[in-house]
C-alpha cells in the first residue's frame, strides 16, 4: 500500500501534467482530406500558427472540427519538441454535403448572400454538410437581423 502511494506521488511530481503546458504552435497538418483544402479547415479549427497554445486548446479545436459535419471521424497527434507543436489531424470527411437553396432573398444576389456567409464558414462552397452545427449557424444569425 505505501509503494503504491509513493509510486503515485512520484508519478505526479515527476512530470507536470500535459494539459497545463503551453506549446508555440508551429504546425497544423492533415492526414485524410480529400476535398477540403487544409487551410480553410485550419480556419474553421480556430487555431492559428504562431499562437501559443494548450492541449485544451487542441480539444476545443477537434470539437469545433468535429461538430462543423465536414467529418465523420476526427483525432489528432500532438508532437512538441522545445516548446514548440506541430498538430496533426487525421479526418476522414463525411461522404455528403447538400446544396444550399437561397429563396425569398430578393435584395441580394447568390453571390453576395454566399460572400456573407463564408464570413461566417470560411469553407462553404455552396454546400452544407448533412449532420453537424454548420447548416443551423446561419440560421441563428440570419434571425437577429
Amino acid at each position: 500500500m505505501v509503494a503504491a502511494i509513493l509510486l503515485t506521488v512520484v508519478f505526479m511530481s515527476g512530470s507536470p501534467c500535459l494539459a497545463q503546458q503551453q506549446f508555440t504552435l508551429r504546425r497544423v497538418e492533415f492526414v485524410g482530406l480529400k476535398k477540403l483544402p487544409a487551410q480553410q479547415v485550419i480556419d474553421a479549427s480556430g487555431l492559428k500558427v504562431g499562437d501559443t497554445i494548450s492541449p485544451d486548446a487542441i480539444d476545443t479545436a477537434a470539437e469545433k472540427l468535429m461538430q462543423s459535419g465536414l467529418f465523420k471521424k476526427l483525432g489528432y497527434k500532438l508532437r512538441t519538441n522545445a516548446g514548440e507543436a506541430t498538430v496533426i489531424f487525421e479526418v476522414e470527411e463525411a461522404s455528403r454535403n447538400l446544396p444550399v437553396v437561397f429563396e425569398n432573398f430578393v435584395w441580394f444576389s447568390e453571390d453576395e448572400l454566399a460572400k456573407a456567409i463564408r464570413q461566417d464558414v470560411p469553407f462553404f462552397d455552396g454546400t452544407a454538410p448533412e449532420a453537424g452545427t454548420t447548416p443551423t449557424r446561419s440560421q441563428r444569425r440570419s434571425s437577429v437581423c
